[in-house]
């Protein structure tokens, strides 16, 4: 059965990061990033393969906004079915393209100015941006509403510290996930490669969304966010 922590069991995000490490462990979440890091290798089929890596892109997505939806209503254990709607995947798909894209126009614009200063902060900026845009395309589902620089500063000045923490705890998963997959795939060969590029890339996936979600839950109040029974 899933787990609802109560007011009393519930703590500080930081204070639950293994078992956060640990979360795509749960039975549920392992097979579905185990199956959909193999269906990676339909993206080689000829014709075809780059449109199903995109599907499959976002049918990873889908599931991640699920753990972020499951863990800020607070149930700790990972889900088990899709049960939010099937936008939700192309709207979190969509933000993190649109993020990235905004994010080197804005530094390679700023470099050509010849405003290195003004580069790195608009970098940091996006960067800091960025958990509250995937949070709010998760639950609200609406990719400007994600992209509105407004409705980051709300959430990081109602957070406060905590949420700069976490923004560079899902900074310091993206960076162990490119040192896994360096360390590891060398010694794959050609297809358990692939499998196991996927496997790595979603698993910090999961960590990172079942992250978000707890913050969203351990500061609902200042957020405004009423748990779904």
């Amino acid at each position: 059965m899933s787990t609802r922590p109560n007011a009393a069991a519930e703590v500080p995000f930081w204070e639950r990061l293994r078992p956060m490490l640990a979360y795509p462990l749960h039975s549920e979440a392992l097979l579905t990033i185990t199956l959909l890091a193999f269906l990676r290798l339909l993206g080689y089929l000829p014709g075809v393969g780059f449109i199903l890596n995109i599907v499959i892109a976002a049918a990873t997505l889908k599931y991640a906004a699920e753990v972020l939806s499951s863990t800020a209503n607070g149930i700790m254990e990972a889900p088990s079915g899709y049960n939010t709607p099937d936008s939700v995947g192309w709207v979190v798909l969509k933000v993190q393209v649109l993020l990235w894209i905004i994010g080197i126009l804005l530094v390679i614009g700023a470099m050509a100015a010849g405003l290195p200063a003004l580069a790195w902060i608009l970098g940091i900026a996006i960067a800091l941006g960025a958990p509250a845009a995937l949070m709010s395309a998760a639950i609200d589902q609406d990719t400007l509403g994600a992209l509105n620089p407004s409705l980051w500063m709300a959430t990081l000045t109602r957070i406060g510290w905590p949420y700069i923490g976490a923004a560079l705890l899902c900074l310091i998963l993206m960076i162990s996930e490119g040192n896994a997959r360096a360390m590891m795939l060398p010694f794959l060969p050609g297809p358990l490669a692939v499998v196991g590029h996927y496997f790595i890339a979603n698993y910090a996936t999961v960590v990172t969304f079942h992250l978000l979600g707890y913050l969203v839950y351990q500061y609902r109040d200042v957020l405004g966010y009423e748990i779904k029974q």
